[in-house]
């Protein structure tokens, strides 16, 4: 009887460690996730694309305002590293 109790109570405190690891890394991800989003929002929209459409029509001849500016290089390298340096 006293091994059932240790036994179910021992699977119970592994299932929360699951979960709350679990949780920790979705709100993680969410968090970092959420400040690339924002910064792209407010301060550069034009950090949102790829960047590769944008360069062609650069090498074409159109010129857009504020592609290649300091503050589209920040969003963007903050945004890179925030979505794809997560916990794993």
């Amino acid at each position: 009887m006293c091994w059932v109790i240790i036994s179910v109570w021992s699977s119970e405190c592994v299932w929360n460690r699951y979960l709350t690891g679990f949780l920790y890394f979705t709100g993680i991800n969410f968090i970092l996730t959420f400040v690339a989003a924002i910064l792209c929002v407010c301060f550069a929209p034009t950090a949102a694309g790829p960047g590769i459409p944008e360069i062609k029509a650069y090498l074409n001849g159109v010129d857009t305002p504020n592609m290649f500016g300091a503050t589209t290089l920040i969003v963007k390298v903050t945004s890179l590293h925030s979505t794809h340096n997560k916990p794993v």
